[in-house]
């Protein structure tokens, strides 16, 4: 990693962070804990304690000499926690080459796995979801309005927290999602969003709303869940079949223009995208 000082001795309420860095080029946060001897519970605590104050992705423990009870414990953290988030246990030695100066010598004790991680991330993201059913029954009365609409030919609903369909256009697609508490309509664009971000203004003064970018996506988004009352669920259905349809008529025209400015590839959509999030 290329790491910049950040400060030494950073507070965390009535504690100090030995070194707190960021990462060059990505701003993640980097906690490092020096400490002599042997690794304890102490310093363990600390670690965890300035990575939440910092809200820190990277986590940095250098010792003399590492436990095998502490080694284990890093491992079982860097298996437990997400892609982003890393934890490193060094061990630092001196050495000398005849009548040389010391040098210093980083060896790893423990360190991310990254294979592992990447497996785990996407397991997540393609495990079963528990309330599939009502997803499934959702998405079904969404799609068959939309359907009535000409807006897709769908004719089934997903069993997940999204569903999606092409809009029309290469590489364009609807997505409807509940994720966090809010119920979302999205429509993905890829790479033509930084050209339609030059229609900013134009785009949401003819929907009438403003609208969320980023993620190779513009979006809508209000309070929403699977689990709400049966009206709430209707009022968002009905909330997602007239933004579509709106998008449709008021967006979609500059969509078009700044996908045929661009030469946007005329290669086929397929109607729904199981992997799509």
């Amino acid at each position: 990693m290329d790491l910049e000082l950040v400060e030494t001795e950073a507070q965390v309420g009535p504690f100090k962070v030995d070194i707190l860095a960021k990462e060059g080029g990505t701003d993640r946060n980097v906690v490092i804990e020096n400490q002599f001897g042997k690794t304890n519970h102490d310093h363990l605590g600390k670690v965890l304690t300035y990575a939440a104050g910092y809200n820190a992705d990277v986590m940095v423990w250098v010792v003399e000499q590492f436990t095998d009870e502490h080694r284990l414990t890093l491992d079982w953290l860097n298996q437990r926690t997400d892609e982003d988030t890393q934890f490193y246990g060094v061990v630092i030695r001196t050495v000398k080459i005849g009548e040389s100066d010391p040098a210093y010598v980083f060896e790893l004790a423990a360190q991310p796995n990254r294979a592992r991680k990447n497996v785990q991330s996407a397991s997540s993201r393609v495990r079963p979801v528990k309330d599939g059913e009502k997803y499934q029954e959702f998405f079904h009365g969404v799609v068959d309005k939309l359907r009535e609409n000409q807006v897709t030919y769908n004719t089934w609903g997903a069993k997940k927290q999204w569903q999606s369909f092409t809009a029309g256009i290469p590489k364009v697609k609807y997505i409807l999602r509940f994720r966090m508490g809010y119920a979302s309509v999205e429509l993905l664009l890829r790479e033509i969003l930084e050209s339609l971000a030059v229609h900013r203004e134009a785009v949401e003064d003819s929907y009438g709303e403003k609208f969320e970018w980023g993620n190779e996506r513009i979006w809508l988004a209000r309070p929403g869940s699977i689990n709400d009352s049966d009206d709430s669920l209707q009022a968002t259905a009905d909330w997602m079949v007239e933004s579509v349809l709106k998008i449709r008529e008021r967006v979609l025209p500059y969509v078009q223009e700044v996908a045929d400015s661009v030469g946007q590839g005329d290669d086929d959509d397929v109607e729904d995208d199981e992997n799509e999030e």
